[in-house]
């Protein structure tokens, strides 16, 4: 059995992946140690001919294409599936990985066997600028049940499934899918998938390097991603209510986390008047009704009422406001030239 996998969503890429293989083929490992699944989702551009290019240099290097776009989700469930690594990795197609760091990860799991091995990472923001994120001192180098970690450690922030090794078989025993054809498709998953594990490890070392990215999912706000992102908020207060009773303050974190950072920065109403009226319109299209009733069972301020159960009422004031909130901003910005 191959000691990891390391699977890659891509779609129009072709400028940015080799960098990525690049950081993950100058691991010291022999080709028959481990493989690396890049799963094409329908690019526009050349980027299968850039990975079939690539492939006939790497005899460990598996490319699968999406005949249509189903997103990042589509494409971690497809390399999970078919993955011979003892543990899976992620990564992202305009990111790096940092050797050392993913080495050292592998020598402490093959010890502890560890359902998941957490290592520090470096992101870039803004651009050129990098910073590192480590975790809190005390859980350096050791191994935690997973409830442990979730309810004196978990934090909303940087839980992107790249920042792991996940052991194969758990996943595969969990069972637990990236929902497919929709964007933030990661932010329930992952901490779906901590609850589960029984040992979670972590390790000294930055593992992972991510790159700023003007035009990354989180960045996206046409109305149907703004409807996709009502929806991963909605996803994660269910799952929040589900372990109230098991898991009290991962249950207040994730719910916090499900609506003010994906529904209420989506709906509220200063964020609104950002867009136009016919953008705002088409979200309600995206957003449907079902979704939106749904929304409608937890607790939300005067605005986000009106919002969700009064349309005609909402669009009428966002008629007005949108435009008002222009000029207001075009006014700040003057005023602050002089």
């Amino acid at each position: 059995m191959k000691k990891l996998t390391y699977i890659i969503p891509a779609y129009d890429v072709a400028g940015s992946i080799k960098r990525v293989l690049d950081s993950i083929f100058a691991l010291p490992f022999s080709c028959s140690e481990y493989e690396v699944i890049v799963v094409d989702d329908c690019s526009t551009d050349n980027t299968l001919d850039v990975l079939r290019r690539i492939q006939t240099l790497h005899p460990n290097m598996t490319v699968l294409h999406q005949e249509r776009n189903q997103r990042q989700g589509a494409a971690r469930n497809r390399g999970i599936d078919i993955a011979k690594g003892e543990y899976i990795a992620f990564c992202d197609a305009d990111d790096t990985i940092v050797a050392d760091g993913v080495i050292n990860a592998l020598k402490a799991v093959s010890e502890t066997k560890a359902d998941i091995c957490y290592f520090d990472f470096e992101y870039e923001y803004p651009k050129d600028n990098w910073n590192q994120f480590q975790m809190p001192l005390e859980t350096r180098n050791t191994v935690l049940k997973s409830n442990d970690y979730l309810e004196n450690y978990y934090t909303c922030y940087y839980n992107a499934p790249w920042r792991c090794l996940y052991r194969t078989d758990f996943l595969r025993r969990t069972n637990i899918r990236f929902v497919e054809e929709v964007r933030w498709e990661d932010c329930d998953w992952t901490v779906k998938v901590y609850a589960k594990a029984n040992k979670i490890q972590f390790v000294d070392g930055v593992g992972y390097r991510y790159a700023y990215n003007a035009c990354a999912t989180s960045k996206q706000r046409t109305p149907e991603a703004m409807s996709e992102r009502v929806y991963a908020g909605l996803r994660l207060m269910d799952f929040g209510r589900e372990i109230s009773d098991t898991s009290p303050r991962l249950s207040a974190v994730v719910k916090d986390e499900g609506r003010n950072y994906y529904v209420t920065d989506t709906i509220r109403l200063r964020n609104l008047t950002k867009y136009s009226f016919k953008k705002i319109r088409a979200f309600y299209s995206y957003i449907g009704e079902e979704r939106r009733s749904a929304l409608i069972k937890y607790t939300w301020n005067k605005w986000e009422n009106l919002f969700l159960k009064k349309k005609s009422f909402a669009l009428s004031i966002l008629f007005f406001a949108c435009p008002l909130a222009s000029i207001g901003r075009k006014i700040v910005c003057l005023v602050r030239k002089r």
